[in-house]
């Protein structure tokens, strides 16, 4: 029981220093040099095999893990199939992440919180952000390809052009790009 205690209050900790932690990186400057850090990091977990390079098997295996895990998580009673009931719950469980997302002034539209959503589009190789990304269309993607959009993307944050994007621009920024898609 003690242990059981023990990690409990251990996991609440790490938790709640994650949360402070996110909220600590949300609220910071950015500096260009950040950019190329975040960059770099999800460019190391892309390239599986530490060449350098991105290849669209790649690109395959991390679509296919991607299924998987939302599989596994829609499946709540891990039998190996999802019932109505079960897709059901996963839906509720979205729409209640997109209202609070939505209530918490975080409703997507860029690249600040390191996700996706200023770049929907196929991840195929064919289309989207592959094709944006994959400056010479050799089919894989090397870092300096990858660093570009982002780089490209501070720089369009940074309106002072002073080499430092502040909350203040990001989030001018992001009223932006909801007053466009508002429209």
């Amino acid at each position: 029981m003690k242990k059981l205690i023990l990690f409990g209050a251990l996991g609440a900790t790490l938790l709640g220093g994650g949360l402070v932690a996110a909220q600590t990186v949300r609220d910071a400057d950015w500096t260009r040099a950040d950019a190329v850090a975040r960059a770099d990091a999800r460019f190391a977990k892309l390239d599986t095999n530490s060449d350098g390079k991105i290849t669209p098997e790649e690109r395959a295996a991390r679509k296919d893990d991607r299924v998987e895990q939302r599989f596994a998580k829609m499946d709540a009673d891990k039998n190996g199939a999802i019932t109505l009931a079960e897709m059901k719950a996963a839906q509720a469980q979205r729409e209640e992440m997109r209202g609070e997302r939505k209530a918490g002034g975080h409703g997507g539209g860029g690249q600040e919180g390191g996700g996706r959503h200023g770049m929907r589009g196929g991840h195929d190789g064919r289309g989207g952000m592959d094709a944006r990304v994959d400056a010479n269309h050799d089919g894989t993607i090397t870092k300096v390809e990858f660093e570009a959009p982002a780089l490209a993307m501070f720089d369009r944050l940074d309106a002072d052009k002073n080499g430092v994007v502040t909350k203040a621009e990001r989030d001018a920024a992001r009223a932006t790009w909801k007053e466009r898609r508002e429209r």
